[in-house]
């Protein structure tokens, strides 16, 4: 064996190790190539991950639809309120707004203040909250997340501005109420008292002076203070004297009698005495403007001894029987005639079931306490006076009161204008006669119908003709009592 086969050669081991090394560092260098593949990849991927979450940011920010954070309305923060939010949250804000108004007026020592509360007020809010929804809503994508994510840093601010509504309503009510506080009406010559039955029926007295506020000049000066930058102020309103309307001279030329009326009396004693106690009820009545007069509320109940009626004839079912407050009919009659002469407005009214004999047909006014009544309402703008009483077996009533320019007497007429067939006898068997037998119970009648004018003179020409109540005096059958059959 050759000594070099059991050796290796120098050279050789040399190039092995070289050869070593030059894998070992193409190994090394592969190696970092693929691992800076890795990190490359990774750093793509994790940017394009950064990327879509930014774009997700952007794309919800843009998307909102509330207030961006930072956007402030008079201090209060909107940020992610809805716009029905936003304006429910300013409500307090707009009253703290409110330019202060303080008007003092001062009337007849008397103070008014007109303030902020007494207006209402009108406000920009609807503008505002509107502009600053649209902040950061216009321009391009990067341009507006900018925006939004610069108001973060810097809010902005929004203000709102008031304003009062001055309406002419509002000054007018407020004036009134001063004008009700601080006036005094003129007091104008009155009747102090009515004595109907005495020569000077009335006493006078003298009116007094009033008061009036200068209402022109009082709204003139509110507008003035109103109108000016600082509604702030105070002054006194004007207060003008007002003369009374009228003297006692003038009220005694104006109140004058305005009709008389009388009848008379065929009534027995205690029918008179009703009669008088119906009239005395009656005398002194003062009726003041559309005050209603009602016969049964004046006398009260004349069906009773308690008021001093007594029992005398009276119309029932169209015969005549004894009852108490027998005769009234002719007080109220007397007084309807009178009431229809003076211009009254009649309103209840009723004839009896015969026509009268003490007054034209037509003219008459039955009354029944209860039932019944007869009224009358003062349609005249000034107090009307009655006098009432009975002379002897005459009764008589007067009314007294303002004469119109339109006329100076009332005539009333009347007519029958037409008849009811009287209805067939009536027959009713009465036990206590004898068979056979026969007793007028009661003489029937036909029945009437009739209708009549007021007319109204002045001068002596006729001047207006009104129509009167129609009345239907009822056709009553003649009743016999007989006695039973055999």
């Amino acid at each position: 064996m050759n000594q070099y086969d059991t050796q290796k050669s120098p050279v050789s081991g040399q190039t092995n190790k070289k050869k070593k090394w030059i894998i070992m560092i193409s190994v090394f260098f592969s190696v970092l190539l693929i691992g800076g593949g890795c990190i490359a990849g990774f750093l793509i991927y994790q940017a394009k991950e950064q990327e879509k979450i930014y774009n997700q940011e952007v794309d919800q920010a843009l998307a909102n639809t509330t207030f961006y954070d930072g956007i402030f309305v008079e201090g209060v923060d909107l940020g992610g309120k809805t716009k029905e939010e936003a304006k429910r949250l300013l409500q307090d804000k707009e009253r703290e707004l409110r330019e202060e108004i303080d008007i003092k007026v001062t009337a007849q020592g008397q103070q008014f203040v007109l303030t902020q509360d007494d207006f209402t007020y009108s406000y920009n809010t609807d503008e505002i909250l509107e502009q600053a929804y649209q902040l950061c809503r216009t321009g391009e994508r990067e341009e507006r997340y900018a925006q939004i994510q610069q108001l973060k840093e810097n809010p902005k601010e929004f203000s709102l501005k008031s304003q009062a509504v001055i309406k002419d309503e509002t000054l007018t009510a407020f004036i009134e109420k001063i004008d009700e506080k601080s006036s005094t009406p003129a007091q104008d010559a009155k009747v102090v008292s009515f004595n109907p039955l005495s020569a000077e029926k009335f006493t006078y007295a003298e009116g007094n002076k009033g008061t009036v506020v200068d209402t022109d000049a009082l709204m003139s000066k509110l507008k003035e203070l109103l109108s000016s930058d600082k509604k702030v102020g105070s002054f006194e309103v004007p207060v003008q004297e007002v003369e009374p309307q009228v003297t006692v001279e003038q009220l005694k030329r104006r109140t004058v009698k305005l009709s008389s009326y009388t009848t008379t009396s065929t009534n027995t004693a205690d029918g008179n005495s009703n009669m008088r106690l119906a009239l005395a009820a009656a005398n002194g009545t003062v009726l003041q403007p559309n005050d209603v007069f009602s016969f049964n509320r004046t006398t009260g109940d004349t069906t009773t001894p308690v008021n001093g009626y007594k029992k005398a004839g009276a119309l029932v079912n169209g015969s005549s029987e004894l009852q108490y407050g027998g005769g009234i009919c002719q007080v109220s009659t007397t007084i309807y005639g009178a009431a229809m002469r003076a211009d009254m407005d009649i309103t209840e009214r009723y004839n009896h079931a015969k026509p009268s004999s003490y007054v034209p047909i037509g003219q008459d006014a039955t009354v029944d306490y209860p039932n019944l009544d007869f009224k009358f309402r003062n349609s005249s703008s000034y107090p009307i006076y009655i006098a009432a009483w009975m002379d002897g077996v005459v009764l008589h009533v007067e009314f007294y009161g303002y004469q119109p320019e339109e006329w100076d007497t009332i005539e009333v007429t009347s007519r029958s204008t037409g008849t009811i067939p009287q209805p067939e006898d009536v027959y009713t068997v009465d036990s206590s006669l004898a068979p056979g037998e026969k007793k007028k119970k009661r003489s029937g009648n036909s029945g009437i119908k009739a209708a009549g004018e007021r007319i109204y003179y002045k001068n002596g020409v006729k001047v207006k003709v009104d129509p009167i109540h129609k009345s239907t005096y009822r056709a009553i059958a003649t009743e016999y009592l007989v006695g039973p059959q055999g």
